[in-house]
């Protein structure tokens, strides 16, 4: 059996302790408060310094969205920012939430909707934050127009077929045959003359689309 020398025993035993204390000195928040606190202003650099707090107790630091008023079908992105949280809760619920320094999702309310964000912190504390999203009718569209000709002989047949979304009403100015607000339609005519249509369309709240273009008739 070979024995290892004592004197480097007892410098592997000084060199394992120094490198033990190095990690200590170097992680501990107890020891380095301010250095974690730097790092902690490093990882979220969008919370004001001032918001940080140095103790415990449960802050939302952040609770919004960029979209107060959305069309119904639309979505508005929420982002939040807790500290010191142990657990969310999201009323009305969306998606089960995690504490987090950065984190958005996506909500798609059919009404006029409050969220509220309820924060509970590991002593206890508790924090919340509210705002509202105003939902609006969706806008009316005309999605699609297509039209057969923009020029044709006097006699000869005109098609238009269209495709319209969120109309409580559809119109053809100058009247030439009778559109409604069905999802797709077609007509078929026979123009007499050059004329320029306008097709609106009108939704709820008054709100209106329209598309306009110009048909020219030729007599020879």
């Amino acid at each position: 059996m070979r024995f290892v020398p004592l004197h480097l025993v007892a410098v592997a035993a000084i060199l394992l302790a120094y490198l033990c204390w190095v990690a200590e000195s170097r992680w501990s928040p107890q020891r380095h408060p301010s250095r974690t606190r730097t790092n902690l202003q490093r990882a979220s650099a969008d919370i004001p310094a001032d918001l940080i707090p140095d103790g415990p107790g449960v802050r939302i630091v952040n609770f919004y969205t960029g979209s107060r008023e959305i069309a119904r079908g639309d979505h508005a992105v929420v982002c939040y920012s807790v500290l010191n949280a142990s657990s969310l809760r999201l009323d009305p619920p969306v998606e089960d939430l995690k504490p987090s320094l950065n984190r958005c999702f996506a909500v798609t309310p059919e009404r006029d909707t409050t969220y509220t964000l309820s924060a509970l912190g590991a002593d206890g504390s508790i924090a919340s934050a509210s705002f509202v999203v105003k939902v609006n009718p969706p806008p009316p569209r005309i999605e699609m127009l297509s039209i057969s000709a923009k020029e044709i002989r006097r006699g000869q047949p005109f098609d238009m077929c269209y495709t319209v979304r969120n109309a409580t009403a559809l119109r053809l100015e100058p009247p030439a045959v009778p559109v409604t607000p069905d999802e797709k339609r077609c007509f078929h005519w026979y123009p007499v003359q050059t004329t320029k249509f306008r097709l609106i369309a009108t939704g709820e709240g008054g709100r209106t689309d329209h598309l306009e273009w110009t048909l020219v008739v030729r007599t020879h």
